[in-house]
């Protein structure tokens, strides 16, 4: 019986193949058209990594590598104190992302899902959106102006409240706050059409029955709204993560790390070994920038693995 059943799966397992076999070769054409953007993907993302990967073990200015060091970049970086200091200032940022810029989007998403007038509902959906199509330099110079210490918009009112003018991006105490104000209202957006889409997703014979129980919408939102939203919420929180462990641009147009390193992340750290006047040794360094970048890509993929791993067990007792 066991040499007859084991007959059986070896038989089924080269049927398998030859139908996967057919099957490719049927739609042969169709993996033809896929081929270009295999190559593009190969040649822009997969290759630059790998290399990147491989330079890390060596003192590359750009130009040449000369001369192969080991881990040596790596131990470097690790002891570097500014390096510890961006991540100190990384977990901050990101600590504040997972606050008020997380459910903001669920709670504009939210109202305007409750909004019975189908325009009224554009309109907004339309309004909430427009910050997204605005580039994100104009914003940033826009805020440049308005933390601007002589003249600029919130001394201004500082002013006009009767309170003592700040240097704001100048003061180490107050740039991480005026850095996270950089986002308000934290309501539009991408995610803002993310949370809406998924609210829209959810059947109409759920909300019927709730409200033939009498939920209220406040009731409602934490008991079924809320709940199946969460596979929209883990992913904001996957893409926020990534975002903040190599994100840096607004830093660098802003600040550039300062005042004495207050607003410096593991992302600008990166850029300043590679390009920056603060790169080591005053001078340009490709190598160490390549070691940050394994770092990252590192920490990155932990992280990433673990919240799949809590994303799937939490999908498994939720359908147990």
């Amino acid at each position: 019986m066991t040499i007859g059943a084991s007959a059986q799966q070896v038989h089924k397992r080269g049927r398998d193949r030859k139908t996967l076999g057919a099957r490719i070769w049927r739609a042969r054409y169709l993996y033809l058209f896929l081929l270009p953007s295999f190559a593009f993907l190969i040649i822009f993302v997969y290759w630059p990594a790998i290399l990147a990967f491989y330079r890390s073990f060596f003192i590359y200015d750009g130009y040449s590598i000369n001369r192969f060091v080991g881990l040596n970049q790596y131990k470097f970086i690790l002891a570097d104190p500014e390096f510890h200091i961006s991540l100190k200032n990384m977990a901050i940022f990101l600590a504040f992302e997972l606050s008020l810029p997380l459910f903001g989007p669920i709670i504009a998403a939210e109202a305007i899902y409750n909004l019975h007038n189908r325009r009224h509902q554009t309109f907004w959906r339309f309004m909430l959106i427009v910050p997204a199509i605005i580039p994100s330099l104009v914003l940033l110079l826009i805020w440049q102006y308005i933390y601007h210490p002589i003249g600029g918009a919130a001394n201004i009112l500082m002013k006009g409240l009767g309170l003592p003018t700040q240097t704001w991006l100048a003061d180490p105490t107050l740039v991480k706050p005026a850095l996270m104000f950089t986002g308000v209202p934290w309501v539009g957006g991408v995610w803002m059409l993310v949370y809406l889409a998924g609210l829209w997703g959810i059947p109409t014979e759920v909300i019927d029955a709730s409200i033939v129980d009498g939920a209220s919408r406040l009731r409602r939102f934490f008991s079924i709204d809320l709940p199946l939203l969460w596979g929209q919420i883990k992913l904001t929180m996957i893409l926020m993560i990534i975002y903040q462990i190599q994100g840096f641009f607004g830093i660098l147009v802003l600040t550039d790390g300062g005042p004495v390193n207050a607003s410096l992340v593991p992302g600008l750290y990166l850029y300043h070994q590679a390009f920056g006047a603060r790169a080591s040794e005053g001078a340009k360094d490709y190598g160490k920038a390549s070691a940050v970048g394994v770092i990252l890509f590192l920490v990155i993929l932990i992280l990433s693995v673990l919240l799949e791993r809590y994303k799937r067990s939490d999908e498994k007792g939720f359908t147990q």
